[in-house]
Order: C-alpha cells, then structure tokens, then sequence
C-alpha cells in the first residue's frame, strides 16, 4: 500500500476468519456481532461456525480430522456468500481457505443488500475511516515537506499523530541521543 492510498480494508473488503476475537467479522479491525448489523439468524451461524473452529483443534492448533477441515472450509466460504447477500455488493468479503492457504475467496453480493441495516453499519464504517484518512492527509500538508520527516502512526480504525520534534527539542516520550539529536 502506498503512503497516499486508503487502506481496502477500512472501506471495501470485509474479511471473515476466526481469530480469538470474539467475532470472525474483521472490518480493518474485528467487528463484535452486535455491531454487525447482520440477521440474527446469520450472527447465530457464525458463532457456531467459529466454535466450531476451536472446537475441532487439537492443543497444538491441528485439524482433529479432514472431515472438520472441510465442513469448515465448506460452512465457512457458504457464510462468506451470506455475508456478502446481506452487506450487498457496495462490499467483498474475503474468505482465506483453511484447506488450501492460496485459495481466497473473494465475494460480492449481485443483489442490492438483503440487509440495509448491515450495509448501512459498513458503509458508515467505511466513512469514518475516509474522514480519518482525509484529515490524515490535511495534516500531513500541514506539516509541509520542508521537515523532511513525517510521522504518522494509525491504530485500530483511527490515527494518531506526531509533529516532528524541531532541532533540539525532546519530543513526549523521546529521548535526546548523544549527537545531540532528539529522535
């Protein structure tokens, strides 16, 4: 990605993988069900498709059989296509094989969204993160190339910001080398 791209999974891809989250809706971040939108019906399907994940590994993370691997492969890219209905087509989501680490998935819904509450939840996701980006980028002007070095750190779905120290001043939290620089 480069520096003046927004990041695909903030605004577009919607991916779906169990992960210890409490949920297998990531959305740049992970998504609680209750955050969703989804049907209730949906939400009850992946929650048992996610316990079903822990469920079927053993101690150390290994499929107890191939026929657990491929029902939740197969459950698994059947609750991508239901995802991708409810949210619409605004949307992908994207679905990483479990049998095959190569193969992904990548689905659009091709009706408008079964569940406008849900596209709703994304889409307004999806534009908070474009103002983030936007005003990311207005105080990335504001510090002006002039500096020569920008910082400019993001976590979860927001971002924070530091201004440059200016020559000789410690920045919060920094330290001043013995050349003299604070970095």
């Amino acid at each position: 990605m480069a520096a003046d791209e927004l990041y695909i999974y903030d605004t577009r891809i919607v991916r779906m993988f169990p992960d210890y989250a409490g949920t297998v809706i990531w959305f740049s971040e992970p998504v609680p069900y209750p955050e969703t939108g989804l049907s209730d019906g949906l939400v009850a399907q992946l929650s048992a498709w996610e316990a079903s994940y822990y469920a079927n590994l053993d101690d150390d993370f290994r499929w107890r059989s191939l026929t657990a691997l491929h029902r939740f492969s197969s459950d698994g890219l059947e609750l991508a296509r239901a995802v991708a209905a409810e949210i619409g087509p605004e949307f992908q989501v994207e679905y990483h094989s479990f049998e095959d680490t190569d193969a992904i998935a990548l689905l659009r819904g091709e009706e408008p969204a079964s569940n406008s509450a849900a596209r709703d939840v994304f889409a307004a996701r999806a534009d908070r993160a474009r103002a983030d980006w936007a005003a990311a980028q207005r105080r990335l002007a504001e510090v002006g190339p002039e500096t020569g070095v920008v910082l400019l750190a993001r976590a979860g779905s927001g971002a924070a910001f530091y201004r440059p120290a200016a020559e000789g001043e410690v920045p919060p939290g920094g330290v001043t080398l013995d050349d003299g620089a604070a970095r």
